[in-house]
């Protein structure tokens, strides 16, 4: 009977851990299985670097893998090829998140996942889904998914329709730019238009919320910058103007975080910036006053 009863307590205790290790893999998850979500994705031993979309509402996957040598200019390590972006990163230990922050910022997409193997290669899409399965079973990937999320990207990786961009495409389309000192350069607008109905999510628009944006940087057009960004979010800019001093940390006032649950969860997920305030932000009529400090520049 005593043996019977510990094998009951064993077996209950087992099944409190399991299901503890799912709400914490739940509250931590950053993909909603009902909307979009965005990734970058490196392999080739960091130096193919592809952007992937998981659309559940048109079940399809979509991704873009840049050519290395593509030029990309940030505002906080000047100008670099694309294929260096993880190298870059990986000198203070963040390759991929390194990597994640440049690639949202020149796009100027909210891009919240990362992925890296090292060992990946040949087909983009195979590499992604091996590496999407091996995410799930093994934690040696650099990564900042949960296992739950890695089993519903490597389900839609699996089931949907899928198309994959490379370079040619990229250039039939305006994206990528062959200059006459053969550098490969890419046209922002071209871009912002090639992605747009492919990769933008304006779920969170439909909270309607309002945004002022200050810049107290001291950078001049990083205002603007995060403007655009917000906007591609799907996000109501309404004032973008220069702060009055200079700031090290960006800062954020929210009006009604209740009404903006959805918009500032998302934020979170691809600025990280620090925790917002609750205050009066009727003076510049919106919902939401974000102050951008120097810190941002990691961002563009």
């Amino acid at each position: 009977m005593n043996l019977k009863w510990a094998k009951v307590v064993v077996y209950g205790l087992v099944i409190m851990v399991v299901i503890g290790i799912i709400i914490k893999e739940l509250r931590a998850s950053v993909v909603d299985p009902a909307t979009r979500f965005n990734l970058v994705y490196i392999d080739e031993g960091g130096k193919r670097v592809s952007v992937v979309t998981t659309d559940p509402v048109e079940e399809k996957v979509m991704i873009i893998t840049y050519p290395e040598k593509l030029a990309i200019t940030s505002r906080s390590v000047g100008e670099y090829e694309i294929g260096s972006l993880y190298k870059l990163g990986s000198y203070k230990s963040q390759g991929g998140e390194f990597a994640r922050r440049k690639v949202q910022g020149f796009m100027r997409l909210p891009i919240v996942g990362y992925l890296v193997n090292l060992d990946g290669s040949g087909n983009v899409h195979d590499s992604l889904k091996k590496s999407m399965l091996k995410a799930i079973w093994s934690n040696s990937l650099e990564n900042n998914l949960t296992i739950i999320d890695a089993y519903r990207l490597t389900q839609a990786i699996g089931s949907y329709s899928s198309k994959n961009v490379a370079e040619d495409e990229l250039v039939r389309a305006g994206v990528i730019v062959n200059n006459k000192d053969q550098k490969l350069s890419y046209s922002p607008l071209a871009l912002s238009s090639y992605v747009g109905k492919s990769f933008f999510d304006w779920g969170v628009g439909r909270e309607g919320v309002t945004v002022s944006v200050i810049n107290e940087s001291g950078e001049s057009g990083l205002g603007s910058d995060m403007a655009e960004f917000l906007d591609n979010m799907g996000l109501d800019v309404i004032t973008v103007k220069s702060g009055s001093v200079i700031s090290d940390t960006t800062k954020m006032i929210v009006n009604d975080p209740k009404s903006s649950q959805m918009t500032l969860t998302f934020m979170s997920r691809v600025f990280n910036f620090k925790p917002y305030v609750v205050g009066d932000t009727a003076e510049y009529r919106s919902g939401i006053v974000l102050w951008v400090g120097k810190d941002a520049l990691e961002l563009f």
